[in-house]
């Protein structure tokens, strides 16, 4: 049988446990071909360092999905994080349209801000793209900075259970099946940094909906039971 393929498209940071670098090895393991489509290149991640370099390779794209359309590539999934600008949310929107094989699966995080506050170089056009290409999506993997901008819904600090029904409302009028809070943001609970909360729902996830049900799988989605997060099914 052979393995089945899932696309990530995010950074590639050279230095530090993130991204592309901490995604593959997950896919891997998860018995998966884990191809890749880097949105940049960074010479470190953004925290903790100064000074790092960042190559966009928005340019690339329309390159990289011609000849994979040229290939007859399909992939059985698509997994998103950090993405440049607008032109690569539209370049992914082609990508599902062309490459995604029949059922495929769409899994969106939506990475543009935190904390109240969109990250540098993010603007509320970018926003709206995002939310664009998270209604393409099966799962949306957003902190809570990021499901407010998608809901439509103003930032607090805390936040009561009605507030939190409300914006839940709203992000399944967004359109995705499922939906993973990250119980690491402001007003929940602190602890894990949101990569890493990312990075253990899709092993989980992959392991749940793309691997064969075999006892070893279920022993392992046992030990990555989440701890950080919630899941809230829609559909």
């Amino acid at each position: 049988m052979p393995y089945q393929r899932i696309l990530t498209v995010q950074d590639i940071s050279c230095v530090g446990q993130c991204s592309i670098t901490v995604a593959l090895p997950i896919l891997s393991a998860c018995g998966l071909e884990a191809c890749i489509l880097p949105s940049a290149v960074l010479s470190t991640h953004t925290g903790g360092f100064t000074g790092f370099t960042v190559h966009d390779l928005t340019d690339e794209f329309p390159k990289i999905l011609r000849h994979w359309r040229q290939e007859q590539i399909r992939f059985d999934a698509v997994y998103t994080r950090y993405l440049c600008s607008v032109r690569q949310i539209d370049y992914l929107e082609e990508l599902l349209q062309t490459l995604l094989a029949p059922n495929g699966k769409v899994i969106v995080d939506p990475v543009m801000a935190d904390h109240g506050k969109l990250y540098p170089g993010f603007d509320e056009t970018y926003a709206a793209g995002m939310r664009r290409l998270c209604r393409r999506a099966d799962v949306i993997l957003p902190n809570l900075t990021e499901a407010c901008l998608l809901a439509g819904k103003p930032y607090c600090e805390s936040y009561t259970e009605r507030d939190i029904s409300n914006l839940l409302q709203a992000l399944r009028e967004l359109g995705p099946n499922c939906f993973r809070w990250d119980r690491s943001s402001p007003g929940l609970c602190s602890g894990t940094p949101q990569h890493a909360y990312s990075q253990r729902f899709m092993m989980q996830y992959c392991l749940s909906f793309f691997c064969a049900r075999s006892s070893a799988a279920a022993r392992l989605i046992r030990l990555l039971k989440p701890s950080g997060y919630s899941l809230y099914f829609f559909k």
